[in-house]
């Protein structure tokens, strides 16, 4: 499954496609701030995930509560997995400072991984609804 579509303008509307699928799988996704603007383009999709690539991590604590609180109501609202990751260093293009982040909400909003300034790989296995760090491979 390939997605691939412009981040949405700030003051715009959600641009689409905000879903793919393939014979198995209804994903959503939301790329960066695309968290605040709702569930525009999302709602009522039937999606089991919903992905959320965060160009540059978190530069505060109420940032990152408020980030992750939006994914939670989305996940709860649309009975779907959400999983939102920043860049391993929390940077882009010298953005300076920022928290490395990473999580994932369950269909009922309770929180599989809430991750800041820990940029170990995890593995979400999506059988056992559980995350697990991944070990080195020898």
């Amino acid at each position: 499954m390939m997605l691939d579509r412009a981040k949405t303008p700030e003051n715009e509307m959600l641009y689409r496609p905000s879903k793919t699928s393939d014979d198995t799988l209804s994903s959503g996704y939301l790329l960066c701030r695309e968290i605040f603007y709702g569930l525009e383009g999302l709602e009522n999709e039937n999606v089991k995930f919903i992905f959320n690539p965060i160009g540059v991590g978190m530069y505060s604590e109420q940032q990152y509560e408020e980030w992750t609180g939006e994914a939670r109501k989305i996940a709860m609202k649309e009975k779907a997995f959400i999983i939102g990751t920043s860049h391993a260093d929390g940077s882009y293009r010298n953005c300076g400072f920022s928290i490395p982040i990473a999580y994932c909400f369950d269909q009922k909003g309770n929180d599989l991984l809430l991750s800041k300034n820990d940029i170990r790989t995890r593995i979400f296995d999506t059988e056992t609804n559980s995350i697990k760090l991944a070990e080195k491979l020898t």
